[in-house]
């Protein structure tokens, strides 16, 4: 069989746009999709890298360009059961999409307060953007990697004007199903939630207290029940309610609403009979308990897609959107009049 003299090593843009009598920019744009280029053109390019069995060097591509096709991805060293179940589902989707995109995730762990792992990652120049799967009120890794000037997206809220954000609309879907309950008669309701340092919580309450404010209502006193990080502290929380006569339960995540079911049950209390209860976020755990559970529901594979997406439209030059805040669905169920 004969052969045509070139290999895989010998053959490069250069001499692609030799053979194709085309320039080696016309050759670099059919290759990375971007820019003007003819379907014919690109067609003629890709029949001649496949003639040559020819592929470009990812490696070589990133150092010509200054980028090392990585994404940090940074999660909490410590999370809870509910945080984990959340973040399986995000981070999936985004990992998958940023393959998609030609990029590899390295993911580093932080206890949010200190910044160490992330500034070895930054400085060392082994990514081209962040992923921070987590925020604070006062977030000293978004602080970090603004001082660096390092592009990142944040799954959350952040002060800087300018940071990317992909996020969940956690104060209006806290706030409609305050309202649901509150239609449906009850009056006391307690919030049971995590550390209120953490942005989701914050937003939490500020639609729990604006579904009282647009009932005509004031909140109740005694009834919001934060920084709760263990099942202990959950159970414990829920009996002072109960015992300061509530006679509605909102829960931050859906292990603490299929708790706060089987234990309202157990203490023979009738859901929703005497108390109604509801989770901030949805899941199939919610739809099986007895009674099931009314819930927000989010779509967080597509919080994860978007939060790689806009990351790395940002790192093309693209112009994306600062802030990109998901909606959300009520769904009814048993544990609601």
């Amino acid at each position: 069989m004969e052969q045509d003299g070139r290999d895989s090593q010998s053959v490069n843009i250069a001499s692609i746009a030799r053979e194709l009598g085309i320039s080696k920019t016309t050759v670099s744009r059919a290759i990375s999709g971007k820019g003007r280029v003819s379907p014919q053109t690109r067609a003629r390019v890709r029949d001649c890298m496949q003639r040559h069995h020819y592929s470009p060097n990812p490696a070589a591509k990133g150092l010509a360009q200054h980028k090392t096709y990585n994404l940090g991805l940074v999660i909490p060293r410590q999370m809870t059961s509910p945080e984990r179940a959340f973040l399986r589902k995000s981070l999936n989707a985004l990992y998958d999409m940023a393959v998609e995109g030609n990029y590899d995730v390295i993911l580093t762990v932080s206890d949010w307060q200190d910044t160490t792992e992330l500034e070895r990652l930054v400085d060392s120049r082994k990514v081209d953007g962040v992923i921070l799967s987590r925020t604070l009120e006062q977030d000293p890794l978004a602080a970090l990697l603004r001082a660096r000037q390092m592009p990142f997206v944040a799954i959350g809220r952040t002060p800087g004007p300018w940071d990317l954000q992909a996020d969940l609309d956690h104060m209006n879907g806290t706030r409609e199903i305050a309202r649901t309950l509150l239609e449906r008669g009850a009056r006391r309701i307690a919030l049971l939630c995590g550390p209120l340092s953490r942005t989701a919580n914050s937003a939490r309450l500020k639609g729990y207290r604006q579904a009282y404010h647009e009932f005509g209502l004031a909140a109740p006193e005694g009834l919001l029940f934060a920084e709760l990080e263990t099942s202990a502290q959950r159970l414990d929380a829920l009996r002072r309610a109960t015992a300061a006569g509530a006679d509605g339960v909102l829960c931050s995540d859906d292990e603490t609403a299929a708790l706060a079911v089987r234990t309202l049950c157990l203490a023979q209390i009738p859901v929703p009979g005497r108390v109604q209860v509801a989770s901030l976020c949805d899941s199939e755990i919610l739809q099986h308990t007895a009674p099931p559970v009314t819930a927000v529901r989010y779509d967080l594979a597509r919080l994860g897609r978007q939060a790689a997406r806009q990351l790395m439209d940002a790192l093309a030059g693209q112009e994306v959107p600062t802030r990109v805040e998901l909606g959300f669905t009520i769904e009814l169920r048993g544990s609601t009049r």
